[in-house]
């Protein structure tokens, strides 16, 4: 692990980081999702959007000093899954390179950017989304693809959702079945979504029993 090589245990440099990942983020939401986590020992989380496991990842803190939290973690871009792989091998993390949708099979992705580094950050199979982005350099890629119920078919229960899918969030969040599932939380990316979805999506968390907190970009529901 990368973390391990940088700033081994016990070292100052690693105690300088753990000090920076504790800091009180200034989104009152954040806030509130740090202090719930925080709080539970054993988790185990389904993480859609993964990214490189580091960057812009509100679990990262928790997965890497709660040694309780264990998951799945999905990146579909082949680059970044590299790099997640990388971060993240470990045998109490299954890992999985795949795009969530509405079918099994293959789906196209539009990554943005000039280099690997840039296109971890932002990558849709939603082209009113990739519409957005037409001065980035861009490029389409075919990649694997799979529901959430084919995805979680071997998972037993899940405790935290997160889901990061650059507009296709919506689409995912409406397979998951909350009535079967025993979430606690669920973490998602609405600044994509199109006001109906997003107004359904909340309404729907909410007729199963979910508190809500929202900033710009992203939702917290607490159960």
């Amino acid at each position: 692990m990368v973390l391990e090589r940088v700033a081994p245990p016990w070292t100052r440099r690693r105690e300088l980081l753990r000090r920076l990942a504790f800091r009180k983020p200034a989104d009152p939401v954040l806030r509130r999702w740090h202090r719930w986590a925080f709080a539970q020992d054993a988790v185990y989380f389904v993480q859609i959007g993964a990214n490189d496991g580091v960057r812009g990842d509100p679990l990262w803190m928790h997965i890497n000093h709660q040694p309780g939290w264990r998951g799945l973690m999905v990146e579909p871009v082949p680059a970044t899954f590299a790099q997640l792989r990388e971060q993240r091998a470990d045998p109490k993390f299954q890992l999985v390179q795949a795009a969530i949708t509405d079918r099994d099979g293959t789906v196209a992705i539009t990554t943005f950017g000039d280099d690997d580094q840039d296109r971890s950050l932002l990558a849709t199979i939603e082209h009113r989304v990739a519409d957005r982005y037409d001065g980035l350099a861009r490029d389409t890629i075919e990649v694997p693809a799979m529901t959430f119920a084919t995805l979680t078919r071997d998972v037993a229960d899940i405790d935290v959702l997160h889901v990061d899918a650059e507009g296709h969030d919506a689409t995912i969040l409406a397979q998951v079945d909350f009535t079967a599932w025993t979430m606690r939380a669920v973490l998602f990316e609405h600044a994509h979504l199109l006001p109906d979805e997003r107004a359904s999506t909340m309404a729907r968390l909410r007729a199963n029993g979910y508190r809500m907190w929202s900033t710009h970009n992203d939702t917290l529901c607490l159960r």
